[in-house]
């Protein structure tokens, strides 16, 4: 048996910590970070993080950064911080080294909006406290000029520092990347970063102004929702990518950064919906979703308008649920963006086709934004910064289809034009021609009717004249009679031209007037409905409309051997009238045939009155007439 000294267990003890202190140095040394002038790391390699009560005091936080089940390290490497929860504060601790053999400022930075961040320095049991920071101050209240909320650090040489962060969310989840860099670090990647975001910026409010001067072109509600689809991406990339604080006036900044930045993406969502409605005849495409369609725009602008009010009073979202729901509704509107597009590709529309092939981009690299900023969920190939690119196709691919179709439309707008001055012209020619066939027929009714008439009396008083015969009661009432026909034919042909007083009464009194007459005089009964409030119509088209019932009128009771007949006058934006009566109808043998005069005179005057006039009649059914005139 072999036995050990004493002595030689003492050497063997201090043999052992020898060698156990090296590495307990290095282990505690595994979770710095030694930065020198070219180094670039991924803070989530080096620091440890704990969730405390909001009231959580810094002083207690600060005496528990040494215990491990307090300050924990990330489950996985990640450039950039993102946690779910719903109450309390992240603390984020971090040892930073600087190795130089000089002394360096160095910027801690966050790029966020909806945190507040506030740095202390620990020193022993001591921390120096740094100021507040945060997206929503404004550029000239910030210590340092950046578009990234930054602090500025001073080490002297070799010199370690003990960081604890306080992250407070405001209206925005606990997601933010992070990094410590040299200010020439910072200067070589914000130059150019902040240019290309420029790039995109002036290419999008180029598009802005020329959908919205097309807009005061064509008046099309398409170029309207572009426009301020646009607008709502401006407002949503100057938000995201931090550069807001350089563009929006100093006055107008603290009423800005209260609302969330995906107040911005509801607004741009509520666009591309409308645009994607009136482009893609949503109304005819999904004509049972249309009022859902419609429902979800109106929803869309309510919201808009509350969570701006709310926001605006300087209260900020604090709910984790709400913030949740509100970008779970932004991923619902998009999708039904989605859905128009995969309805019109199923059927086969060539605009629809091309819509897609825009929109998708747009689609995807939205909802992996939301899914980013919702969840643990990682794309490794489509990163949440790919949606500026995806809005820069979208409205690229978009200008140029809007473009094509504005062509399109002036196109069809020239056609239209010339089949306008065709159809003027033939009714011009109609209305001549109708006006020559009813001076014919008044020149017929005078020499027929009045002119027979007055020729039968002159015969009876020459008769009586010559052979000087005495006239008898009966002989007198029956030239009585005959005068009475000519008083009657002469006030047909009267008001079949003009009614005495016309100036004196407006359209409907006339009307009425008239209706009273033929009541009384024939066996057709007429009803008159028109509205109390009488519209301002010249006295052109008075008379023209008052001729179209009129000839209405005289059909009926020529030909349609009615008993009763209904006259309807509406008035909304235009005005309507329907005439309908229990006749005969007309016959089918008739309805293809030429029409007759009094038919034609009441085409070409609905026509010269731009209205449109539609003919239903059914044998022994009667017949309705319906006439639409614009009058505003």
């Amino acid at each position: 048996m072999i036995f050990v000294p004493k002595k030689n267990s003492t050497y063997l003890l201090v043999l052992v910590l020898l060698c156990v202190l090296p590495l307990t140095k290095v282990a505690a040394q595994w979770d710095t970070l030694k930065m020198d002038a070219a180094t670039y790391e991924d803070l989530s390699l080096y620091y440890r993080y704990s969730l405390q009560p909001t009231n959580a005091d810094a002083n207690d936080v600060i005496k528990k950064i040494n215990n491990p089940t307090v300050f924990k390290k990330p489950p996985k490497a990640e450039e950039v911080f993102h946690r779910q929860n719903q109450d309390g504060n992240y603390w984020i601790l971090l040892y930073v080294h600087w190795k130089e053999d000089y002394a360096e400022k160095l910027l801690y930075n966050f790029y966020n909006d909806g945190l507040r961040y506030t740095l202390f320095e620990v020193q022993s049991d001591t921390a120096k406290t740094y100021p507040a920071i945060s997206a929503n101050i404004p550029l000239g209240e910030r210590q340092l000029k950046l578009r990234s909320q930054s602090y500025s650090l001073l080490f002297q040489p070799k010199e370690t520092k003990c960081l604890l962060l306080k992250v407070e969310r405001t209206n925005g989840f606990f997601y933010f990347p992070m990094d410590i860099t040299t200010y020439k670090d910072y200067t070589e990647f914000e130059v150019p970063y902040t240019l290309s975001i420029g790039k995109y910026l002036g290419f999008f409010l180029f598009a802005f102004l020329f959908h919205l001067v097309l807009w005061f072109i064509v008046r099309a509600p398409t170029n309207f929702w572009q426009s301020a689809y646009i607008f709502g991406v401006v407002c949503f990339v100057l938000y995201d990518y931090g550069l807001d604080v350089y563009n929006i006036p100093a006055g107008l900044f603290p009423y800005w950064a209260q609302l969330p930045k995906n107040w911005y993406l509801l607004l741009a969502a509520t666009c591309t919906l409308q645009v994607s409605y009136y482009f893609l005849r949503a109304d005819k495409l999904l004509p049972k979703s249309a009022k859902f369609i419609k429902a979800i725009h109106i929803i869309n602008l309510l919201l808009l308008v509350i969570i701006g009010s709310y926001c605006l009073t300087g209260q900020p979202i604090y709910n984790y649920r709400a913030i949740l729901l509100f970008d779970i509704y932004i991923v619902i509107v998009f999708s039904c963006v989605a859905i128009i597009c995969i309805t019109g590709v199923l059927k086969k529309q060539k605009q629809a086709i091309l819509y897609a092939v825009s929109f998708l981009p747009v689609f995807i690299s939205v909802e992996i934004f939301q899914l980013h900023g919702m969840s643990d969920i990682r794309f490794p190939i489509v990163s949440p910064g790919n949606v500026i690119v995806a809005f820069a196709w979208e409205i690229l691919f978009q200008t140029i289809l809007f473009i094509v179709n504005f062509k399109q439309l002036i196109i069809d707008k020239e056609q239209l034009i010339q089949k306008q001055l065709v159809l003027e012209k033939d009714t011009q020619e109609q209305y001549i021609l109708a006006q020559e066939e009813e001076r014919g027929r008044l020149a017929s009714d005078l020499h027929d009717d009045l002119g027979g008439t007055i020729s039968s009396i002159k015969l009876q008083v020459s008769n009586w004249q010559e052979n000087n015969i005495s006239v008898s009661p009966t002989q007198l009432g029956e030239l009585l009679a005959i005068v009475d026909k000519a008083n009657l034919d002469l006030r047909a042909i009267s008001h079949d031209l003009t009614p005495k007083n016309f100036d004196q009464l407006n359209l409907f009194e006339n009307l009425k007037k008239r209706i009273q007459e033929v009541n009384r005089e024939q066996k057709t009964q007429f009803s008159l409905l028109v509205p109390e409030v009488v519209p301002t119509i010249e006295k052109t088209a008075s008379i023209h409309i008052y001729r179209i019932v009129n000839e209405c009128v005289a059909n009926i009771i020529k030909h349609a051997n009615a008993t009763q007949a209904i006259i309807h006058i509406t008035v909304s934006n235009q005005l309507q009238i329907v005439i309908t009566d229990n006749g005969i109808g007309i016959p089918e043998e008739s309805q293809n045939t030429k029409v007759g005069i009094g038919l034609k005179n009441i085409l070409s005057r609905t026509f010269l009155l731009k209205g449109t006039v539609e003919i239903v009649s059914k044998p022994n059914e009667g017949t309705s007439l319906v006439f639409e005139i614009p009058i505003l």
